[in-house]
């Protein structure tokens, strides 16, 4: 941390300390919620030119890459919710755009429930559905990532997890993300630090409270709402029919997120995968520009 210090401030928040990153000037303010076992990192390609339109903030959710570790359990809403102090705290002031990719879906859709007077508009990068993970197959591969997660956070404890995860980063990481973090020394000793895996674990455990949360928010009332979808099949660890099953209720469920706002829409990111920030991006600031232009 002492070689490699953030680039935006560390505020404290409750008892722990979190990173927040903001550029640009202009409001409304565009507020980056990251995937799961992700960082403010993974927007290097979003913030900069959505920066030369307004302002724009990522920060790290408790535990991930700057930020402290925070209590547990780590739900949707205490995310949610410590991300409303954070902004507090950091004098940031609405209203905000907010955006988040797959499980930040869930933290950006209770902040806009709770929070509704401050939100102009939802961008949903990928979101993760909370109906696709009760089907089987899902279920099956949440509880691999869970075991594995747990097993390494268990030998973290020891300091023994280190070798294990030497090779991991390039692994987790989406091919078009490298020459980002390459681009920026440090970034994986930032990232993959053992309070990684801690914090995911936490997650991951929170999973099915989560999607019971968000599950619970019937409407989004008529807040200007974009869904932006991968195009590209995701599920190629999954045998052809199940992942072909699981590719069709991924649609469908983002349709039905995107009913959630009479104000909804769809669009489709044709050439990537999940990761769209960092496959492209632009669709992502494309989106922030026509919500900037909405009423």
């Amino acid at each position: 941390m002492k070689r490699y210090p953030p680039p935006g401030r560390l505020i404290k928040v409750n008892n722990h300390k979190l990173h927040l990153y903001c550029t640009g000037t202009g409001s409304p303010t565009v507020i980056l919620e990251a995937a799961a076992q992700s960082s403010s990192l993974d927007w290097g390609y979003v913030q900069p030119p959505i920066a030369q339109l307004t302002r724009v903030c990522s920060y790290d959710r408790a535990g991930f890459a700057w930020s402290e570790l925070g209590p547990e359990p780590r739900t949707a809403r205490q995310a949610a919710d410590e991300l409303h102090s954070l902004l507090n705290a950091a004098g940031e002031q609405g209203p905000y755009i907010l955006v988040g990719a797959s499980y930040g879906g869930h933290i950006v859709r209770i902040f806009a429930h709770d929070y509704s007077e401050q939100v102009s508009g939802v961008i949903l990068v990928d979101a993760r559905p909370e109906k696709l993970f009760s089907t089987p197959a899902i279920q099956q591969q949440a509880r691999a990532s869970l075991g594995f997660l747990r097993v390494i956070a268990f030998l973290g404890e020891f300091g023994l997890s280190r070798p294990l995860i030497a090779t991991i980063p390039e692994k987790m990481m989406p091919p078009a993300a490298a020459p980002l973090y390459k681009s920026h020394p440090g970034s994986y000793e930032i990232v993959f630090q053992h309070k990684l895996w801690y914090a995911s674990y936490a997650e991951a455990q929170a999973m099915e409270t989560d999607d019971a949360l968000v599950a619970a928010i019937e409407s989004m009332g008529d807040t200007p709402l974009i869904v932006i979808r991968h195009g590209k099949p995701m599920f190629g660890s999954l045998s052809p029919p199940a992942a072909e099953e699981m590719e069709q209720k991924w649609q469908a469920y983002q349709e039905e997120i995107a009913g959630e706002s009479s104000a909804g829409r769809i669009i489709v990111a044709e050439a990537s995968g999940h990761s769209i920030q960092v496959e492209q991006p632009a669709i992502i600031v494309k989106a922030v520009q026509q919500l900037l232009k909405s009423p």
